[in-house]
This record gives structure tokens, C-alpha cells and sequence, in this order.
């Protein structure tokens, strides 16, 4: 659900089809949001067909009020869609971290177990790698000679 800042009810509504986890990160860029379940999916959010011109002027004039149970109410119905799912992808796990889009508009993202993924701004696979850590070993004389700088 997006809402606008002070309204109470969502601007508009959208199901992540597929995806049965819950939302663990999401971020706004150029026009698209990004959302990232916990279960790997890879949902892109962009404009889509507005609701009417009824509901937009509706939804942009709504002022929250609340009923006699104390819960929140404004506008009657959410605007129908300002809002779709340009394209999905499914991790083959959960990431680790955040999204990292690129100048092109290409993501790329690290997994739990250390799988790059490079997506192209369509939602194709570039390039998937796995990266290990590498143990990095710093001799003592090292250590002691940046803490006594």
C-alpha cells in the first residue's frame, strides 16, 4: 500500500503475486519502487493507469478522520490502480543486502550465500557469480603500529 503523507487511507493498493513472505526491503529510485520480500522476490513497482479523475481529486482532498472506535477513516474507496508491477524476479534465495542499481538501471544484488546477480532494467540475468570472502590475515606489528598512530 502507498499512502500520502497525513491520509490515512492507501493512494492506491497493489498484491505481490507469488511472493508469501513479508516485505524486508524496499527503496524508491528514479520513478520505481523496488520491493524485496523475505522469501527472495524481486517486485518493481512503477506508474501505471490512474483511477479516475473523480478519486485522484478524491484521494487529494481526503483528510483523515476517525469514527467513534478511534480508527482512522477518509475516502471511501482506494483510487483503482496508480500503480503496477512492471516485472518480478525470483532470487534462487534470500539477499543479504541491499539493491544496488546501476547508472543503466540494472540491479545488482549479493544472496545469503554469496550469489551475485547483475539484472538488466528488465528483470533478465546478466551475470551470476559466486563470490567467497577471502580470509585476510594482518600481521601484529601491523595492528600496533595503526592503534600507536
Amino acid at each position: 500500500m502507498a499512502y500520502q503523507r497525513g491520509n490515512a487511507q492507501p493512494a492506491w493498493e497493489i498484491g505481490l503475486q507469488g511472493s508469501r513472505a513479508e516485505v524486508s526491503a524496499a527503496a524508491l529510485a528514479e520513478g520505481k519502487l523496488y520491493v524485496v520480500t523475505k522469501d527472495g522476490f524481486l517486485f518493481v513497482v512503477g506508474e501505471g493507469e490512474a483511477g479516475t479523475e473523480s478519486q485522484a481529486q478524491e484521494a487529494a482532498t481526503s483528510v483523515p478522520t476517525e469514527d467513534s472506535g478511534g480508527r482512522a477513516g477518509g475516502v471511501d474507496e482506494t483510487p483503482s490502480a496508480a500503480a503496477e508491477i512492471l516485472w518480478s524476479y525470483q532470487f534462487p534465495e534470500p539477499i543479504s543486502g541491499r539493491l544496488a542499481e546501476q547508472e543503466d538501471g540494472s540491479l545488482i544484488a549479493l544472496t545469503l550465500n554469496d550469489l551475485l546477480i547483475h539484472l538488466d532494467a528488465q528483470g533478465q540475468v546478466i551475470t551470476q557469480l559466486e563470490v567467497r570472502p577471502i580470509p585476510i590475515t594482518i600481521r601484529r606489528d601491523v595492528i600496533s603500529s595503526i592503534q600507536s598512530a
